[in-house]
Formats: C-alpha cells, sequence, structure tokens
C-alpha cells in the first residue's frame, strides 16, 4: 500500500533551531546565574517541549528555582526571537516540493504558535495539512495521540503513514501508533537512537526513495 501521508517533527528534522533555542534558554536561566549553556549541552535536552526543557537544565545545572517563572521567560524571549539563527536543513524545501502529493503534516513538542510562525517565515506551511503542537492538545510525544489525531483528521491509515524524526521519542511515538518510522541523523538525537527505526536517512532527500519504493 502506497504511503498516503507523511508526518515530521520539527526542530532537529526540517528545521536547524538549536542556536535560537540555545540563545533564548540561556536568557531564561539568567535570574539563576547561568547562561553559559552550550549548543551541544541543549540539544540533548530538547525533545519534549519547553516546560520540560527548562526543567531539565534546572536539574543540569543543580538549580531550585521556580520553573513556571523561567519557562515564561523563555517562551517570551523565544517568541521575540523565535528564528534568527534558525535555517531549514539542506534539502529540506526540495523534499517537500518533490512529496507534495502526499499529504503531510507536523508533530512536534514546540508550541503552536511558534511553529506556525517559523513554518510562515520559510513559505512552507502551505505543504501541510495539520500542525499538531505540544499545547494543542493535552497529550503530546511520545504518547501516541497526536499521531491518531492526524490519522483520523486525515482519514489515513497506520500502514500508509511514515513518521520523520531526529530522535527516540519520534521513534517511540511512531512505534507506539503503528507507523512506520524514519530517523533523520542530522538532528539532536541521541547516538544510536535511529536504530530503533524502520528506516534511516542521512538527509531530508533521501525520503523521497523511502516513499516512492514502499509498496
Amino acid at each position: 500500500m502506497a504511503i498516503k501521508l507523511i508526518i515530521f517533527d520539527l526542530d532537529g528534522t526540517l528545521i536547524n533551531s538549536i542556536e535560537d533555542i540555545t540563545i533564548a534558554l540561556n536568557y531564561a536561566l539568567e535570574p539563576c546565574g547561568v547562561n553559559d549553556l552550550t549548543t551541544k549541552e541543549v540539544s540533548g535536552l530538547i525533545g519534549e517541549g519547553p516546560s520540560k526543557l527548562v526543567e531539565d537544565a534546572l536539574v543540569k545545572c543543580n538549580l531550585r528555582w521556580d520553573r513556571e517563572e523561567l519557562v515564561i521567560r523563555f517562551l517570551d524571549f523565544y517568541a521575540a526571537h523565535p528564528a534568527d539563527r534558525t535555517v531549514l536543513y539542506p534539502g529540506a524545501l526540495k523534499t517537500l516540493q518533490a512529496l507534495d502529493g502526499v499529504k503531510m503534516a507536523i508533530i512536534t513538542n514546540k508550541t503552536e504558535e511558534l511553529s506556525l510562525s517559523i513554518l510562515k517565515k520559510f513559505e512552507i506551511d502551505n505543504y501541510f495539512a495539520m500542525v499538531v503542537a505540544v499545547d494543542t492538545m493535552a497529550e503530546h510525544k511520545p504518547s501516541p495521540a497526536p499521531v491518531l489525531h492526524v490519522l483520523s483528521a486525515l482519514k489515513a491509515l497506520p500502514e500508509e503513514t511514515l513518521i520523520v524524526g531526529d530522535s527516540a521519542i519520534d521513534i517511540e511515538t511512531g512505534k507506539a501508533s503503528r507507523v512506520r518510522t524514519v530517523a533523520v541523523t542530522h538532528g539532536y538525537g541521541k547516538d544510536g537512537f535511529e536504530r530503533q527505526a524502520d528506516f534511516v536517512i542521512h538527509s531530508l532527500p533521501e525520503l523521497t526513495h523511502i516513499v516512492r519504493n514502499i509498496p
């Protein structure tokens, strides 16, 4: 059965946003006396939304602080600077254009407002029939609920669908949803996460080959 739906993660999959996220997180942590986390350190914390990002940063820095206060600082700063240094990954636009006949959606643990803002900035929002973000519904990745929501809304079956992401969370989400998984190695995933995926790609244009060759 041919692929009729592709679900993409956003950060680390379609966009390289690590510099902007790092700058915003360091700004958020300034009241705690921390503002020197590196992009490498922050990349290991990304994946489960802004609240968990701040929580994990506090744990990493061995700090006790009002998490919600810092989350607000992070979101306020990031909303003002969502894509100062963010770029599309090489081949992202070409891949979306090549797959334009397939339904596409995004499931991200970024907020909906930020996701839509960034998609519009790069003029790729029109490729996606749906964007399900961390604040769109009560459950989010790695719960299968967002995927099942997209499948229902876009009238696709699990066997007709691929989920593409750069982390173990994306692969876990796909497995829980009985959707085939594609690991992208150019993002923020920990070493070896791709071993659990059904397919592995090192650049986005490779995805078109997978889609065209699944019967």
